[in-house]
This record gives structure tokens, sequence and C-alpha cells, in this order.
């Protein structure tokens, strides 16, 4: 718990990202400027937080779509001062976009995970390191659900997408939508060979678009904005020139750097990386390491599962390190790395020093 004046002190979109308010979806975007102008809005955000106590995940105003109203710099410090003086000793609770408790898994008589439990806030990055079959991969499939987890319950942004004991969870028809909260990069890219990275990053858009009743009639308006939103998304890649390339046409930094767009290109809660730099050489490593940095820099939430000990210190807000399917410590990225709690833990980061 932290206060609402520590959080706010930050900077400008450090305070809109702490002050989430939860506000109703008829008022946002065509009715936001009625709410959010003066004192008008100090009365209409201390009556959301004094209904609600805390600041919750849900239907949230988006930072970009507050920005993007061109909020007046002197109605910023006077909204800071107005929440200083009436709202400096309310707590907050800090907005999580996964909680995971209890999770396990099973391959046959293998216990490969064993009451995992873990939280993730809205724009951290979580890394998971270990040895070789400690668990990590199958963690991670089984909080997107490419695995079903034996026992546990998983939840997105406050809403329950997994629960072991409850059959209607586990619908298949179910599970591939909540898949869509989820971005997942995989260690060897996993791009379709007969596409060019430009139609591999508006694929999964094309047939989610196709599911809408209005589509052959948008059909051509439908297809320019996604092209649109792909081409922007390798531009941030640094791969504007590569997008009629094919995959073959590609080196590894290239293509991981296309099956990233591809991840972003839905908008997912969650970005989760399976080691996306073990099939790369030291070179092109950096190359992607230099995106995951940035991803990190615009706090996307973020889970990397990562033999990069340096960038897991440097990037990652906490590190969770796992071993035998257990949880043997997490905390703190740079705590963990240089003063770990637990002697397995020294041993495991004692290896990668020498």
């Amino acid at each position: 718990m932290i206060s609402l004046w520590k959080a706010a002190s930050r900077g400008r979109r450090a305070f809109l990202c702490a002050f989430g308010i939860d506000i109703p979806v008829p008022l946002r975007y065509n009715r936001i400027n009625k709410n959010l102008g003066g004192q008008n809005s100090m009365n209409f955000l201390e009556e959301r937080i004094v209904k609600d106590g805390v600041v919750k995940a849900g239907n949230i105003l988006k930072v970009d779509s507050f920005l993007n109203h061109q909020m007046d710099v002197r109605l910023f410090r006077q909204m800071g001062k107005e929440f200083k003086r009436r709202f400096a000793d309310k707590p907050i609770n800090k907005i999580l976009t996964i909680e995971a408790s209890g999770i396990g898994k099973n391959f046959g008589e293998t216990k490969v995970l064993k009451d995992i439990s873990l939280n993730l806030e809205q724009g951290e990055a979580l890394a998971i390191i270990g040895s070789s079959g400690s668990g990590k991969t199958t963690l991670l499939r089984c909080l997107n659900f490419l695995e079903r987890p034996d026992t546990g319950i998983i939840k997105v942004n406050g809403e329950t997408m997994w629960d072991a004991a409850d059959p209607a969870t586990q619908r298949e028809s179910e599970i591939r939508k909540k898949r869509l909260h989820f971005g997942l990069v995989f260690q060897n890219f996993n791009l379709f060979p007969q596409y060019t990275a430009l139609q591999n990053v508006m694929l999964a858009g094309e047939l989610l678009a196709k599911e809408r009743p209005d589509y052959r009639a948008n059909k051509k308006a439908v297809h320019a904005q996604l092209e649109q939103q792909a081409r922007e998304l390798l531009a941030q890649m640094g791969l504007s020139e590569r997008a009629d390339h094919y995959p073959h046409q590609l080196s590894g930094g290239q293509q991981q750097r296309v099956a990233i767009a591809r991840a972003l290109a839905l908008h997912p809660d969650i970005l989760c990386f399976d080691e996306p730099t073990s099939a790369l050489d030291p070179e092109l490593t950096g190359e992607v390491l230099r995106v995951l940095r940035e991803l990190a820099d615009r706090k996307t939430t973020m889970i990397i599962v990562t033999h990069e000990m340096h960038f897991a210190r440097d990037v990652a807000d906490r590190i969770l390190f796992m071993d035998g399917g257990v949880v043997v410590e997490e905390g703190p990225a740079k705590q963990l790395i240089d003063h770990p709690r637990e002697q397995r833990t020294r041993q495991f980061l004692a290896h990668y020093a020498e």
C-alpha cells in the first residue's frame, strides 16, 4: 500500500497510471472531457476514490486516452496540489494484471510444478530464472493456457480465467478467447514460412476480424487498418525495410523481432517470452534484448523466462528463481541477483558468474 500522493509525485505519466480511476464505460471517450476538467474533475475523481476505497482494475481510463485529450499542464499541477490536500493519507492497491495461486502440473508420475503462486502488477516486468528442467517454461505455458494446470487458480485483471476445480472455466472455446490476454514469443520464432514478415504480423488480426459480422462489408477498411498497424509495429522493431521479406530471408534476430511484433499486434495484457534469445548467437541476442529493454521502459507488462542474468538484473522489476518445480526465492531484481537469501539461489548464480 502506498499513499496516493507518493504515487502521483513521480510525474504526469506515473500520476495517471497510479490514478487509473475506475470510470464506468459510458463515461469514457465521448464524455470524458465533461468529467475531467477543472474543479469538476476533482469532485468526480474524489467521488470515485471515496466510493471505491481503492483504485481497481477493470474499466479504467487508459493513460494514452487521457493524454490524447491534451490536459493542460497548469490543470495538471492544480489537480496535483488538490490531490495532495485531499488524499495524502488515503491508500491505494496496486493494480494486479495476473494472480496465480496453487498452480500444479504433472506429466504422468512426474510433478513438474508444485503449488506455484505469483502476482504480476500492471506495467511490471517479471523474469523467471532457473536451471533447465526447473519448470520455468511449463509455468509460462500454464499461465497462458497452452498447458492446463492440474491444480490452482489463474486470474487476469480480477477475472477468473482458470480454476482447476471448476469445469466451467475449462471449456476449449473459452480458453481460446482467454489466450488473447497473452502474447507469446517462442524460443524458435515459429513464424509461418509461407508468409512475409508483414503477413505474419497481420495474420491473427485478420482471422479475428473475419469473425465479425460486419467483416464482408468493411473488408478493405479492416485490412488497411491491420496493415497500417503491422507496419508501425515492424517499424518499432526496426524492420520497416524487411516487411516484404519471408522468414528464410531474415536473420534469427530479425525473425525474433517479427515474432515480438506479432505478439504485440493483438494488444495483449501480458507479453510472455520463453527464452527469446536461446536460439541466437551473441550478436543477434543483443538486437532482441534491446527491443525488450524498450518494451520494459514503456512499462509493458511482461513475463520473461531467461538465462540472461545481466539482462534480468538490469531490466526486470522482479525475479522469480525456480528449482525442482517450486519457487525457491523471489524479490526485486537487483536485490535477488546481488544479495540472494537462499543457498540454492547463491549456488545457481555462482555458476553463471564463473
